[in-house]
């Protein structure tokens, strides 16, 4: 329920993977004409200070919902984004080379790809798409079957 939830305009959200953390932070610094968000994965926390550059804590289901625009290639992020049916820009990282897309989306080898083109709104939202297939999302995360697996874990 994201009802009284206030949802951040003209930023995005980047979430970046552990494994890659060193090359999102890269990308999203050498672009300082473009005020960012940054949820850094929490073994991956410093450096990130600039101007342009908001470091941004909390749940992922509570922070996600904020933003019109995701860019992830953290495969929780992932998760989180297919659980809350949100599109997002995935990005092809350490964590999740291997992961397909779908949804007709584009998954882009790099964030410098995403950030050189993120002054155009229309074109960042027509990037965004679901990748996540269903048969990756663990069994018992989702909203039909947690109840279930509560159920059996309590049994």
């Amino acid at each position: 329920d994201d009802r009284g939830v206030k949802r951040l305009e003209d930023r995005l959200l980047i979430v970046p993977p552990s494994l890659d953390s060193e090359k999102f932070r890269t990308a999203v610094l050498s672009h300082p004409e473009l005020p960012v968000d940054v949820k850094p994965h929490p073994l991956h926390r410093d450096n990130w200070a600039a101007e342009h550059v908001r470091v941004v804590d909390g749940e992922l289901n509570e922070l996600l919902p904020r933003y019109d625009v995701v860019v992830t290639g953290s495969p929780n992020a992932q998760i989180a984004l297919a659980m809350l049916d949100q599109p997002y820009i995935r990005i092809r990282s350490s964590d999740s080379a291997d992961w397909e897309s779908e949804s007709g989306g584009v998954a882009f080898d790099s964030l410098d790809e995403v950030l050189d083109r993120a002054v155009e709104p229309d074109w960042l939202r027509s990037m965004c798409a679901r990748h996540l297939p269903d048969r990756q999302i663990p069994p018992d995360v989702s909203t039909e079957s947690l109840l279930s697996a509560v159920t059996w874990a309590l049994g």
